[in-house]
């Protein structure tokens, strides 16, 4: 098979190419539901109806928020913020559920501090098989001049980290934007990279690997509302969920905390026609270098799997920043922290998922156990026979067959 990039004919063209390769195939049309759609989209980004999938890797981003600061009120998770930087080191050491899921399904994780609210530069990857790894420092510059860490191990089939922290934690959106311009610049430049490493080292056509996309970070759902009401105009009650296990006054806090975040940014915000201005004014760093990530693979053609709400509002602000973004993501599952469906619905068609689990961890869990199905989906488009080569092939045996042509 040619390089994607060599083959002619747009990404529609050889979408309706690849349905229609799909329908011929020896079932009845659509017997393989979004199996076989996922299938023809990946025909379409390789430009080709042969296609392969080949390395995947989780990418997830850490970060805290201002809003969990110590003597911001109300309070909005039932958590410190401090749980964060906990966080990080279990899924560079291995041990969270996200990282467990990829040595179970011999994927890469690169994880990235691009806002933590601790000092985690001592942290490195675990490496592979539990081994040892580290972490390479280079330089950045945020919005404010001071120096930023940045860089990343590469080891195959393990644990990577990259230290591109913007700053420790995000502004309060009570007060104010959550990042300058210059800070969601950077983070999205950050997100941007972490796709363009994995391109660089994948050893194919970034179309031919994938990425899934994930997140850490106390408070993280209540910015991921936060932006959804400012692109889609809902009301803090539709999606507002309980995060990380509020019980119901939690609930109304955090609603009166989304509420309250709108009202202050409402002149940056507008008519949430512009994505990226929501941001930066309600979301967070984590939210933004997931972004930058999506926004990132649909420039390069490669395949990026959603994982669950949070991931889901950073896809729909990439998606609706540019609609190449929104042609290379595969929403992974249904998640059960509530506006999820809202994200889901504001996203279009290509937002279906196959997986209702009643996850609602984060981490990219949810996308990791998507990447069989979108391995499944490939296989079925390569190397699944047409209904004409089943018939074709039986025909030569039914002419021989005496009870079928009259010979005694």
């Amino acid at each position: 098979m040619a390089p994607a990039e060599h083959q002619a004919g747009s990404y529609e063209q050889w979408l309706d190419r690849a349905r229609a390769m799909m329908d011929a195939k020896a079932m009845p049309p659509g017997a393989l539901g979004l199996l076989q759609e996922w299938g023809a989209r990946l025909c379409a980004l390789q430009r080709t109806l042969q296609p392969s999938l080949g390395p995947t890797r989780l990418l997830t981003f850490a970060a805290d928020h201002g809003i969990t600061a110590e003597g911001q009120a109300p309070w909005v998770s039932p958590y410190p913020r401090s749980v964060t930087a906990a966080m990080f080191a279990a899924v560079a050491s291995g041990q969270a559920a996200c990282a467990v899921l990829c040595a179970a399904n011999g994927m890469s994780l690169e994880l990235v501090d691009v806002g933590v609210d601790a000092d985690v530069s001592a942290i490195c990857s675990a490496g592979t098989n539990g081994s040892a790894g580290s972490s390479l420092s280079g330089s950045a510059t945020a919005a404010n001049g001071a120096s930023k860490s940045s860089g990343s191990t590469a080891v195959p089939g393990g644990i990577s980290v990259v230290h591109a922290k913007v700053r420790r934690g995000s502004h309060s959106m009570l007060a104010g934007p959550a990042l300058t311009a210059d800070e969601l610049q950077a983070a999205l430049d950050a997100g941007a990279a972490a796709v363009a490493r994995f391109a660089a080292t994948a050893g194919c056509p970034p179309s031919s690997c994938a990425v899934c996309i994930g997140e850490v970070g106390i408070g993280n759902t209540t910015a991921a509302a936060a932006v959804l009401a400012a692109l889609t105009g809902l009301p803090p009650e539709q999606v507002c969920g309980r995060g990380t296990g509020l019980d119901d006054a939690g609930v109304q806090r955090k609603r009166a905390a989304v509420a309250a975040a709108l009202a202050a940014n409402a002149s940056t915000i507008g008519d949430g026609s512009d994505p990226l201005a929501a941001l930066a004014a309600v979301g967070g760093l984590e939210l933004a270098a997931m972004a930058g990530a999506f926004l990132e693979a649909g420039r390069c053609g490669m395949p990026a799997v959603v994982d669950g709400f949070i991931s889901s509002v950073a896809a729909l602000v990439a998606a609706r920043a540019d609609p190449r973004a929104a042609a290379v993501q595969f929403w992974s599952h249904a998640s059960a922290e509530r506006g999820a469906a809202a994200a889901a619905a504001a996203a279009g068609s290509h937002a279906q998922a196959p997986l209702s689990m009643g996850l609602r961890l984060g981490e990219g869990t949810g996308a990791v156990l998507a990447v069989p199905l979108l391995r499944s989906a490939t296989a079925i488009a390569r190397d699944m026979a047409s209904l004409e080569q089943v018939l074709a092939a039986a025909a030569p045996a039914a002419a021989d067959d005496p009870a079928t042509n009259g010979s005694h």
